[in-house]
């Protein structure tokens, strides 16, 4: 087995001289040991050790702190603080270059086994999901399908270079900037502008489409005719929505508006499979959901990211068995039927949100839609009447 080999920074000779007895007892290699600033930096430079002991009060230009703070900014190695001082002040300080741990002299070989152990197995944790976060990333931007990410606030925080095509806007100029600003669509037969509207799945956790064979037009003028547009909440580990992804599916040359895409055909793929369910962990088969409703739902919603209805639709109806006043799934269900142009179904599964959240504009709109494309036109009237005057 490799030694992991550790640097030692230490301006007193007598406690380095202690700390590598230690270490080797430990079965730690030693790349080195400094006693100040500057030949810190010339051993991290030279050695690229596994991890930095670094004592705080070094003596010279720059002290354990300083030294800390470039060794961050050049290398992705973990820093352990040594150190006499206790204060607040100090720690602060400490605290702000994320240091993987922090002993307090005097300190036994016990305690510093301990920090230094855990500090490697973080380390090893951290570098392998930025390794997951590099490939993912880098996956994102060959697909096709254009993904766009905002913030709670509506701020673009993420475009792929698909995206970054269809907007006519580079990621650099996207960023921050409010989602509206970013994605303009147009009505394929009035071509008159309307807003995809996000603030449902951030407030709601809804789910939002656009009409089939939208236009969205780059800040140039250029126009990109997309098939389907989908956007879902993303959340947090403890299950906050902390913004929304917005996936672009654009329709491919030469296909007739009227062809379904075959992944809406059950166990259908799309590209963008590959990572749709890459924050939620490798999966082994079926998720297992344990009675958990909301767990079930996010899962319709991946799946509905990737245009597998039938699948969505599966995890919709598994939802509302656990919980059948899950209006959310209910109208979701409703959404991915209407995508499968099972209209009747469809308008059954809006009844049913709407029997539970009556007063919900975006699931009326969805609703007066559907009837509008089904010849209803009054009764859809109504609709848009009745969200209007619930929208706030």
């Amino acid at each position: 087995m490799t030694q992991e080999s550790i640097l030692i920074v230490e301006d007193d000779p007598v406690v380095a001289k202690v700390i590598e007895e230690g270490l080797l007892k430990l079965g730690f290699r030693i790349s080195g040991s400094a006693t100040n600033g500057k030949d810190a930096l010339s051993m991290t430079a030279g050695t690229n050790p596994d991890l930095i002991l670094m004592d705080i009060n070094l003596k010279g230009p720059i002290d354990g702190i300083e030294t800390a703070r470039t060794i961050n900014s050049r290398y992705r190695i973990p820093i352990v603080y040594l150190t006499g001082l206790s204060d607040q002040a100090t720690l602060s300080r400490a605290l702000d270059t994320a240091p993987y741990g922090y002993i307090v002299k005097p300190f036994d070989l016990n305690t510093l086994s301990i920090t230094i152990r855990l500090a490697l197995n973080e380390r090893r944790i951290n570098r392998e999901l930025e390794d997951k976060c590099v490939w993912l990333q880098n996956t994102v931007q060959v697909l096709n399908e254009g993904i766009i990410v905002v913030d709670q606030h509506l701020r673009v925080i993420f475009e792929n270079s698909a995206a970054e095509k269809m907007t006519g806007l580079a990621s650099r100029e996207a960023s921050m900037k409010r989602a509206g600003e970013v994605l303009t669509f147009h009505d394929p037969i009035s071509e008159k502008p309307f807003r995809y509207n996000l603030e449902p799945v951030l407030h709601n956790g809804i789910i939002t489409i656009t009409q089939s064979n939208s236009l969205l037009v780059s800040k140039d003028g250029a126009r990109t005719l997309i098939r389907d547009s989908i956007a879902i909440p993303l959340k947090n580990g403890r299950g906050v929505t902390t913004g929304a992804a917005v996936i672009l599916y654009p329709k491919a040359e030469g296909v007739h508006p009227g062809i379904k895409p075959d992944s809406t055909i059950r166990g259908g793929t799309t590209t963008f499979d590959i990572t749709a369910f890459h924050q939620q962990g490798e999966r082994q088969g079926e998720p297992d959901f344990q009675n958990d409703p909301e767990k079930c739902y996010d899962y319709g919603n991946h799946l509905m990211a990737v245009r597998r209805y039938e699948d969505a639709i599966a995890a919709y109806n598994m939802t509302i068995a656990i919980n059948n006043i899950h209006y959310r799934a209910w109208y979701a269900k409703g959404t991915a039927l209407e995508k499968l142009e099972r209209n009747n179904e469809a308008l059954e599964a809006y009844n049913q949100a709407l029997s539970i959240h009556g007063t919900n504009p975006h699931i009326l709109r969805a609703k007066g839609n559907l009837l509008k494309k089904m010849g209803e036109d009054g009764e859809a009237a109504k609709c848009f009447s009745t969200a209007d005057l619930y929208t706030k």
